[in-house]
């Protein structure tokens, strides 16, 4: 699982949101195709109905559940070699925030099985529109090139998201868009460097990625 790098303040949280998305993949809310994993659909919801949210509230990270399901909160770097392997990885809007964001993807390549998964969703919107709707846009820093802290969001665009995704390795087996029409007037105050950009980059806000060792 990808966070921020820094200690989390709250893993039960974490762990519920984990499992929220669990529950929208497999109750057929969430976009991503399970035909792609052959999952078990059955199995994967009985075994949801066995984990205890309560359990999870209180910060039993194993849900309360009566089998062996092990926790381990460690840096990459102290894992054994044989713990750095992973079948399944998940990002939630990581990878907009990267700077060295084809290094991550190519350590993830080496760290994931040969049949292992990656799920991942990206985030294209500039992020100062969370803080002020009124204020930014979807695109703002594509007329002013800046972000409300320096660094914050790498301004990487659909396109180029795709092909780092492809050097470093990977398959994309899904990739669900969302997608926001610019207006013809904010189009035309964009900086030179987008103009050029074709109309998928420019009103990609979000990507929604299943992906697998290429």
């Amino acid at each position: 699982m990808a966070i921020d790098l820094e200690a989390p303040f709250d893993p039960a949280g974490i762990a519920v949101a984990e499992y929220g998305n669990i529950l929208s993949v497999i109750s057929g809310l969430s976009p991503i195709e399970l035909h792609h994993v052959n999952a078990d659909l059955s199995l994967c919801r009985s075994r949801a109905a066995d984990f205890d949210l309560s359990a999870l509230l209180g910060g039993d990270l194993r849900g309360g559940l009566a089998r062996n399901v092990g926790y381990k909160l460690s840096r990459y770097q102290d894992l054994s070699e044989g713990e750095r392997k992973f079948d399944l990885m998940i990002s939630n809007s990581v990878f907009e925030h990267v700077a060295d964001l084809e290094d991550v993807l190519t350590c993830a390549r080496q760290s994931i099985a040969s049949d292992g998964f990656i799920f991942a969703g990206v985030d294209f919107r500039d992020h100062r529109w969370y803080t002020d709707t009124a204020k930014w846009s979807f695109w703002q820093y594509l007329i002013d090139d800046g972000d409300h802290q320096p660094g914050y969001i790498n301004k990487i665009r659909y396109s180029a998201m795709n092909e780092l995704i492809q050097r470093a390795g990977f398959r994309i087996l899904e990739a669900h868009t969302v997608r926001d029409a610019m207006s013809p007037d904010f189009e035309a105050g964009l900086l030179p460097k987008y103009r050029a950009m074709s109309r998928e980059d420019k009103e990609t806000t979000e990507c929604l990625y299943l992906l697998r060792p290429a």
